[in-house]
């Protein structure tokens, strides 16, 4: 009987490069930010490092921070490893003390309402047209 493969069989996480970007913007549907403005990592597969998922911060020069993730279907088929990278994200902000980050929970990316409400995300007043509410999440009070 052959054993089933496991995530780190499969994948791994490494920082995010320039070329990982073009697959953010191609999720999110937005302009690629650039490189020095961005800190995360990349969920690749182990074969030929394409990227399949990230955890990215976007360190805005207003001094903002928004968190931008999306793991598709790994993040139900391996959720206990989908978090384990993106908490490597999450420790890098509060290693440069960073609290309060925000995210859109975009309801057309698969996970991302799970992922803000895993966060224990707040909901604000504030509706993105076409996405989903803006949240705020407090890095002290979320158990990732």
């Amino acid at each position: 009987m052959v054993k089933p493969k496991t995530f780190s069989d499969q994948f791994t996480f490494i920082p995010v490069r320039p070329a990982h970007l073009e697959f953010f913007a191609f999720v999110f549907r937005e302009d690629l930010p650039p490189i020095d403005e961005v800190i995360g990592n990349t969920m690749v597969d182990r074969l030929h490092y394409l990227p399949l998922g990230f955890a990215l911060a976007r360190l805005w020069p207003s001094g903002a921070v928004s968190i931008h993730a999306y793991f598709g279907q790994w993040l139900k088929q391996y959720p206990k490893d989908v978090l384990r990278g993106l908490k490597g994200t999450i420790d890098e902000l509060r290693a440069m003390g960073i609290k309060d980050i925000h995210a859109v929970a975009d309801e057309n990316v698969e996970g991302s309402v799970t992922l803000v409400k895993w966060f224990k995300g707040e909901k604000t007043a504030q509706w993105v047209e076409g996405q989903g509410w803006y949240y705020k999440i407090n890095l002290d009070r979320s158990p990732i």
